[in-house]
């Protein structure tokens, strides 16, 4: 694949007025319009969730099923909804696919540069395990402050071993 302008290191900043700004290393702005997906199928959304809203949905309280309708309503909304995103995705892929052809996928526009591995949460940097006093905690997964958790390193070995 043959780069359009391979010395030239570009900066992209995602936007939500514009899809993206771009900044290259020659001084030269552009900036990649919106193209609005949402937007476009505002009207047909609302009229699809009038629709449903007409209909017998579900109600978990009292266990009523949806009706037929409501059923055939709904996914024609989803339909609409599913749509939307994967024109956003499409959009998305076509511009990364656009940068990668013009300016290569280099650091700074180097040929055969690789970019750093990021750091992420895939570093683990110490186990936790729930304190077995704690019991089941409450609601929404929050623990008052007596119950704190019992770290691994706490441990000795020996009793890591054990409960194995």
């Amino acid at each position: 694949m043959r780069v359009a302008r391979p010395r030239v290191a570009v900066g992209v900043d995602l936007g939500v007025k514009v899809l993206a700004v771009m900044a290259d290393s020659l001084g030269e702005i552009r900036c990649i319009p919106n193209p609005a997906h949402y937007d476009t199928a505002l009207k047909t959304l609302k009229r699809m969730s009038r629709r449903v809203s007409r209909r017998q949905g579900p109600d978990r309280r009292t266990g009523q099923k949806p009706s037929k309708r409501w059923l055939k309503a709904n996914t024609e909304r989803n339909r609409v909804h599913h749509r939307v995103a994967r024109l956003r995705a499409d959009a998305l892929h076509k511009l990364t696919t656009t940068i990668t052809s013009e300016y290569g996928t280099g650091v700074a526009g180097d040929q055969g540069a690789q970019a750093p591995k990021p750091r992420g949460a895939d570093q683990k940097t110490r186990a936790t395990r729930p304190s077995r006093k704690a019991g089941a905690g409450r609601a929404g997964g929050t623990r008052l402050p007596h119950q704190r958790q019992k770290e691994t390193r706490d441990r000795t070995q020996t009793e890591a071993l054990a409960l194995c």
